[in-house]
């Protein structure tokens, strides 16, 4: 291939490769909520129109919420019962907006389509809307152990997807002749069936990220009993340090699994002080005895001054010397 032909193909790769760049680290490292997650998925319409089937968007979640590590634990709806959180999103079709087509990959096209002709079938270039609403609603259990809500619902529409030629259309079709001729992004609009086949892992996974930004913002301290807690050691002791906030009256700690035989928990009850008590250790070194193996959740029962529970869970820290911890957090989602 001539250097003039060359040229366009390395300027195409140049600019896709700068966007390679991982943009979901910053939400990675954000502390995970400390609360066991249960998601639950509901489709308004099985079928066409939701990309995929009610347990298609659970696996999808729970995979996408445990990369993002958004909570100490994430589990589908068939743990709902063990949950701390439950978070529920709600999924209906919605009349889509006009493609868009995009200058950058518009560009590539037109450099990739005057040096060989078949590349820009691959080249993304069109915004597409899927027409997919959704809300998401998290709910912590009540006095009777039903599922309030407790934050405000979040509803969002499913933002566009960019696409390539292959993702809107079947090879044989007669725009891809077409593409032969013209670039692809001329073509904008889509075969319905074969652009929902060819996009919906993508879209179940980029809905699902929208929703890790949400989750992860469901610890407010101005909501809840304590904050600050991981476990650590005291010289010998392997204890629970926490900062129990003014409203707290009694923790109760349990780890899980649980074994037989073993069925213990620590508990302390806090005086009522007024104020927001310095950092406290409870310890739980019993709980580790007689064990087969060690835990991988500390749960968390912490009752306030009207006598409503909250529920929280970390991780059981690895090794011989427990470390890491939940930082105390703030703001919303």
């Amino acid at each position: 291939m001539s250097p003039s032909r060359l040229l366009p193909l390395l300027a195409c790769a140049s600019i896709l490769g700068a966007c390679a760049a991982d943009p979901l680290k910053a939400l990675r490292d954000e502390p995970p909520v400390p609360r066991a997650v249960a998601v639950r998925l509901h489709l308004h319409v099985a079928g066409d129109g939701c990309y995929g089937a009610q347990r298609q968007w659970e696996e999808d979640f729970v995979r996408v919420f445990e990369g993002l590590r958004v909570a100490a634990a994430v589990w589908g709806a068939d743990r709902e019962a063990d949950a701390d959180l439950l978070v529920e999103v709600r999924l209906r079709p919605s009349p889509p907006a006009e493609p868009e087509v995009d200058a950058r990959g518009a560009f590539l096209d037109f450099l990739a389509w005057s040096t060989v002709p078949l590349v820009p079938l691959w080249i993304p270039d069109v915004n597409v809307s899927p027409g997919l609403r959704y809300e998401i609603e998290r709910k912590l259990r009540s006095m009777d152990g039903a599922w309030q809500p407790a934050w405000e619902p979040a509803p969002r529409e499913a933002s566009a997807v960019i696409t390539c030629f292959r993702e809107r259309r079947p090879f044989l079709s007669w725009p891809t002749l077409g593409a032969l001729f013209v670039p692809p992004f001329v073509f904008q609009g889509t075969d319905p069936e074969h652009f929902e086949a060819s996009v919906a892992p993508r879209l179940r996974e980029d809905v699902a990220v929208q929703a890790a930004r949400v989750v992860k913002g469901s610890f407010l301290p101005e909501r809840e009993l304590l904050e600050d807690f991981r476990v650590a050691r005291a010289g010998s002791a392997i204890v629970l340090a926490y900062r129990p906030l003014p409203a707290l009256r009694k923790i109760k700690v349990t780890l899980e699994p649980a074994e037989p035989g073993l069925e213990r928990s620590e508990e302390e009850v806090l005086p009522f002080e007024g104020s927001t008590p310095a950092l406290r250790r409870l310890g739980i070194g019993r709980l580790l005895e007689g064990r087969s193996a060690p835990p991988r959740l500390v749960r968390i029962e912490a009752i306030g001054e009207r006598g409503a529970p909250l529920r929280y869970t970390i991780p059981f820290p690895s090794g011989s010397t427990p470390s890491g911890s939940f930082p105390s957090r703030g703001g919303a989602p």
